[in-house]
């Protein structure tokens, strides 16, 4: 997978920081690419299979933006994807 390389530098941010997020607009991953990822997440977080499939059909093109993952000030755990929104 060709997010390797980024592995040790957002587990060292996330240890020191709490947080952390890739820019990954150069490394042109499409949303598809990364379901399996995406999949394992909404079971983490409780996210109903239909509302991930539901979403997904629509943005599984883009690319991938950011991924941001890490611990807020209430002291949850959040990931969050953001992808390019496309013109009307």
């Amino acid at each position: 997978m060709r997010l390797n390389f980024l592995s040790f530098d957002a587990i060292a941010a996330r240890l020191t920081n709490g947080s952390f997020d890739l820019n990954l607009h150069a490394a042109g991953i499409r949303i598809e690419e990364m379901r399996d990822l995406l999949a394992k997440a909404c079971a983490r977080y409780v996210i109903a299979a239909h509302q991930f499939q539901a979403l997904y059909q629509r943005i599984r093109h883009r690319t991938l933006g950011h991924l941001s993952d890490g611990i807020n000030r209430e002291i949850s755990d959040f990931l969050t994807l953001y992808y390019p929104v496309e013109s009307l």
